[in-house]
């Protein structure tokens, strides 16, 4: 047991790069959003807990995008909610409006009645009238901004209680708050790091997985027989321009180098070490993954809470390892229990760590995004830091540091044997290779880097060899293939077939046809198997990040038959199964709803129906097959509805299919059939799968 516990908070703020080469505008808003809503309350809120401190990365990419707005430019939807509601086109008001709504149904939209009311109008197809569409306007762009805010700023405050019938100028002035938080995110960080109760990282420029730079190859390391880009990508000298041009774009900005570093997406391999302590770093941080990994016997938890050091061609680095329980516990679990609840459990678990730990100055370093967690928690999660920063200063042996003042007082005495290959997500790089269409993103990559090489000599090639940078970075990867998905995937895209057209175009060279062509593929919206067994936790949210990630998954935008255009209530189906259960999972574009809704599933084979009854604050579901037999199904509801059906019971045998249409009614209409015609096969994986699986 010790007496002592230190506990390194890490808070990683990242954007893409949205701004397109062919316009010059950003094409997603954001990074404005992002800092009206997080960034600078999220520092602000510690100059009350003046022993809490912390570690704040802030990315290249992120950084000289806020720049990029003190300069005087917009985004693309700051620039049409600008615009007066009574000038706009109907095409132009459509757009605005679907844009508007892109808000935490729960959180942020329902608590506001005219927002929710007018937001579920644009959701049902219905055309705004120029002045409720500049109500819609004015509310979304309320809500993006921190409730503190709206709170200590009478204008804003004004505004909440106005309620509608806002003017053209309420507008301007909301607009222009998000453009003074903008304004202020770089000030107060370091401020901050200046009087020293936060320590400020940094991120590769333009967040890039490092050791996919140095050689593709590496990914099958991690990931045995993973199918790699038909054309080889390894250009360790890019990843040492990245590193360069982090420390610079930093430096200039805190007046100091920066001594920490998050790799893109806790991204390491043994090849990236030379360069990362080259550029300055003293130390980096990965998953707890990585370390289990790199250990070369098993070890007892409390391993994980120290530091290490790695030593590799002469070059060495301090590395720590984050706590993967307690950061996605914040991620993904919290924001669903009550603030003090959620709070009192996080300080209950460091204590048990606390008691259970080994050596004199034990740290957990508990590493998560820094942004988009807060808008599944009531009032943008402000509840619950309260309550958790005010129980870790009340407790004298939970002690709050940065990472550097840590590794200062504690350095590292134990050096890993090998630093194992992977990422914070699974421990390896599927997430951004391996699928065709993350490999062909990589093939075009590197046709324009050998491109790049043949011509670095022409006048514009630095501008060229940026436009290559930008289109190294991870996120271009991420969207791509059947993993993730979002609203903007066709926006994704195109901005990284841009960036990589631009690579050419500035050379003077032809754009090769294929970059034309979309990167998505035509069956992107085909339902996607699951890849092993998993025992998600019927509780109606997301428990962590990992719960649902081998789930089979069905984009419903692509194969539903809509009964009544503009009400279609699905957006997701995902399902998997374990040895007793089959689980399904239904996202919502809306919930809680005024109106229960009725979701039915008809299988053929086997042969049974399901009945989900949903209505706010409540599920019930039951089963029956054609022989009479049936009982009631184990089902939740909160931010997502899940349900678990008795494999045995119904007939379902691993290794098969379930065979059936999707219904969705709501106060006896029919609002969509999933599919369109017919029936969608959901595979499920069997035993054999599962081991081979686990033997890759």
């Amino acid at each position: 047991m010790s007496d002592r516990l230190f506990v390194a908070f890490v808070w990683h703020m990242h954007q893409p790069w949205y701004q397109d080469p062919a316009t010059g505008l950003l094409m997603l808003p954001w990074v404005r959003l992002h800092a009206a809503k997080d960034y600078v309350d999220m520092v602000a809120l510690l100059e009350e807990f003046p022993v809490i401190h912390q570690t704040f990365n802030l990315t290249p990419c992120l950084l000289e995008q806020i720049a990029w707005y003190g300069d005087g430019h917009h985004d693309a939807w700051e620039r049409l909610a600008a615009q007066p509601a009574e000038s706009l086109s109907e095409p132009d008001a459509a757009a605005l409006a679907r844009q508007c709504t892109f808000a935490h149904p729960q959180r942020m939209v329902l608590p506001y009645p005219r927002y929710a009311v007018l937001a579920d109008q644009v959701r049902r197809g219905r055309r705004l009238q120029p002045d409720e569409l500049r109500d819609l306007v004015v509310w979304f762009h309320l809500v993006w901004i921190d409730p503190r805010w709206r709170r200590q700023e009478p204008a804003l405050a004004a505004l909440m209680a106005k309620g509608a019938s806002f003017t053209e100028s309420d507008k301007a002035q909301v607009l222009a708050y998000h453009r003074a938080l903008l304004a202020r995110v770089v000030p107060t960080y370091r401020a901050a790091q200046d009087r020293g109760q936060i320590e400020v990282t940094t991120s590769p420029y333009t967040h890039p997985i490092l050791p996919l730079l140095a050689d593709g190859t590496i990914a099958q390391a991690a990931t045995p027989r993973l199918p790699l880009p038909a054309e080889r990508f390894a250009h360790p000298e890019d990843l040492v321009d990245h590193l360069r041009r982090a420390v610079e774009c930093y430096s200039g900005l805190f007046g100091r180098p920066p001594r920490g570093l998050w790799p893109s997406e806790g991204a390491v391999s043994e090849a990236i070490v030379p360069a990362v302590a080259g550029a300055g770093f003293g130390w980096m941080a990965t998953d707890e993954a990585i370390l289990w990994r790199s250990l070369e016997t098993a070890p007892p938890r409390a391993a994980l809470y120290r530091p290490y050091r790695v030593s590799l061609g002469g070059s060495s680095l301090a590395m720590v390892f984050r706590d993967r329980l307690l950061s996605d516990l914040i991620g993904f679990t919290y924001s669903a229990q009550p603030a003090a609840e959620a709070a009192d459990d996080l300080l209950r678990r460091l204590r048990a760590i606390r008691d259970e730990a080994e050596g004199k100055a034990p740290l957990v370093t508990i590493i998560l995004d820094g942004e988009n967690a807060w808008e599944h928690y009531p009032e943008d999660g402000e509840a619950f830091l309260r309550r958790l920063y005010d129980g870790l200063s009340r407790d004298a042996s939970l002690s709050c540091v940065t990472v550097s003042d840590y590794l200062a007082a504690h350095p590292p005495v134990e050096t890993l044997p090998q630093l194992a290959p992977g990422s914070w997500i699974r421990g390896d790089f599927t997430t951004w290779i391996g699928d065709p269409e993350k490999n062909r993103a990589w093939e075009h990559l590197a046709r324009a880097r050998a491109a790049y090489a043949e011509a670095s000599d022409h006048p514009r090639a630095a501008e060229a060899w940026r436009a290559l940078l930008v289109a190294e970075g991870s996120d271009w990867f991420w969207w791509y293939g059947p993993e993730h998905h979002s609203a903007h995937d066709e926006e994704f895209d195109r901005l990284f077939r841009h960036q990589v057209m631009q690579v050419y175009t500035t050379l003077g060279l032809p754009v090769p046809p294929a970059l034309r062509a979309s990167g998505i593929s035509a069956a992107a919206g085909s339902p996607i198997a699951p890849t092993r067994w998993m025992t998600p936790t019927v509780d109606g949210v997301v428990t962590d990040y990992f719960e649902w990630l081998y789930a089979g998954r069905w984009d419903c935008a692509w194969g539903r038959g809509a009964m009544a255009p503009g009400q279609n209530r699905l957006q997701r189906v995902w399902w998997g199964c374990d040895a007793a259960a089959w689980y399904l999972r239904l996202d919502l574009a809306t919930w809680p709803m005024a109106e229960p809704l009725t979701v039915t599933i008809s299988a053929v084979e086997p042969s049974f129906r399901a009945v989900i009854t949903l209505a706010s604050g409540s599920a019930a579901a039951v089963w029956q097959r054609p022989d009479g037999a049936g009982q009631a199904l184990a089902v939740a509801v909160e931010r997502i509805v899940e349900v678990q059906f008795p494999l045995k019971a119904l007939g379902i045998r691993p290794g098969t299919a379930i065979t059936a249409s999707i219904q969705v009614e709501q106060q006896g209409a029919v609002l969509e059939t999933l599919p369109s015609s017919g029936t969608a096969a959901f595979l499920i994986p069997g035993e054999s799968d599962e081991q081979t699986i686990w033997s890759a």
